[in-house]
């Protein structure tokens, strides 16, 4: 399992959520994971897309590349519509990297209320990010006592939803009662009311 700079072709077909087709203007980045400094972009012959495919001919990095090394693609189109995938590269003539929607990236910060509400034992607290940022989700009492962290990493921009298992930091569940989500990024502070029923 030697380096190489051998021709080697990756490709795959990119949607909108919106249900539209995604445009040929849509910028791709694609590096392998490690050599992040080493990077093809759609302004690179290598790296094209056209009618909603992509093709990337991987032999044209800078620095060669192996097989099971991890390929991560980044595209963009119009300035709310992206999406990322990984592709684990083969000896193969060609790897196709699957189907991609490029999704909606929200226009504003929200904590949304969770559900189910009233929940037990587990509830999911969905919450939009408008860019990636360091993401702190936490459960407090009534007393304002944080009972629990469910989320303290940076997370991407964008729809997403974690499940809360209904316990605590120490790995107990919470007895029942009234419970207060909160979001807080550097640039958004949010609370939402939960009750955890019998």
């Amino acid at each position: 399992n030697m380096p190489t700079d051998a021709p080697h072709l990756v490709w795959g077909n990119i949607y909108r959520s919106d249900g539209s087709d995604a445009e040929d203007e849509v910028t791709v980045t694609a590096y392998v994971i490690g050599r992040e400094h080493d990077r093809l972009t759609t302004t690179d012959p290598a790296l094209r897309v056209s009618e909603g495919v992509f093709a990337l001919q991987v032999g044209d990095f800078d620095h060669p590349w192996q097989a099971g090394e991890t390929l991560r693609l980044e595209f963009q189109d119009d300035p709310r519509f992206q999406a990322e995938c990984e592709i684990v590269l083969s000896w193969d003539v060609a790897d196709y990297g699957g189907s991609f929607t490029l999704t909606e990236l929200p226009s504003s910060w929200a904590l949304h209320q969770n559900y189910p509400n009233p929940f037990n034992p587990t509830t999911v607290i969905p919450f939009d990010l408008v860019e990636s940022t360091t993401v702190e989700l936490a459960v407090y009492d009534l007393l304002g006592q944080r009972v629990a962290l469910i989320q303290d990493a940076v997370l991407p921009a964008g729809h997403h939803e974690i499940i809360w298992n209904g316990r605590n930091s120490s790995g107990d569940q919470v007895a029942s009662g009234v419970y207060f989500v909160q979001l807080r990024t550097a640039e958004f502070v949010a609370t939402r009311k939960m009750v955890k029923i019998k």
